[in-house]
């Protein structure tokens, strides 16, 4: 049985306001600087930056996830036209979970989990719904292939209550018995996605 996942508004809407104030606060200076070259290039390159923040936060709008026991695909839009990408869990040769903080106490902050098959390549934050689902399919595949995991890694899945095991026969401790069918967890924790202190 396969499962959709998006990126909601929700989580969207400070990054479309903060591109919204940053357009406004770099075009209407622009406007008054006409005729000064330095001044344009500077007002000209910060509204460009913006503007492709806003664009990129609108393409992860856009895209959808597909989740199923062959791999992660997702359909969206990158470049024009729109494009289709898979990562297949057999194919899963590399993995990375990196925790970033928002405070200095690591009290607060978000995911972002990276997985590659053979060329191809996807990334996830942990706003996204279904985040649980998608590492925890993830952690298991990196355990039935083998896949070599940092250090941080594995700290950060043990913080998303995966707890997987660094010597050679690995396993998945906190999975349900997650294996070479990619099942997902029992995870029963609110604030999963979410996590207090990973690195």
């Amino acid at each position: 049985m396969s499962r959709v996942y998006r990126y909601p508004w929700s989580a969207l809407r400070g990054d479309y306001i903060r591109t919204g104030f940053g357009l406004v606060f770099t075009l209407l200076p622009l406007a008054a600087v006409v005729g000064s070259p330095v001044a344009m290039s500077v007002m000209g390159g910060l509204a460009a930056l913006f503007l492709a923040f806003g664009a990129r936060t609108g393409a992860r709008h856009l895209s959808r996830f597909e989740v199923d026991a062959e791999g992660v695909t997702r359909y969206g839009i990158s470049t024009l036209p729109i494009r289709r990408i898979t990562v297949r869990w057999q194919e899963v040769d590399r993995v990375r979970l990196a925790f970033y903080s928002t405070r200095r106490d690591r009290s607060q902050g978000w995911m972002h989990l990276k997985v590659r098959g053979g060329s191809r390549r996807l990334g996830f934050d942990s706003i996204i719904d279904g985040f649980e689902d998608i590492a925890a399919r993830t952690a298991g595949a990196a355990v039935t292939n083998g896949v070599p995991l940092s250090h941080a890694t594995l700290r950060n899945f043990a913080a998303l209550g995966l707890a997987i095991e660094s010597d050679d026969e690995r396993e998945v401790s906190g999975a349900g018995g997650m294996g070479a069918d990619f099942g997902r967890p029992n995870i029963d924790r609110p604030d999963a996605g979410r996590p207090k202190g990973g690195r």
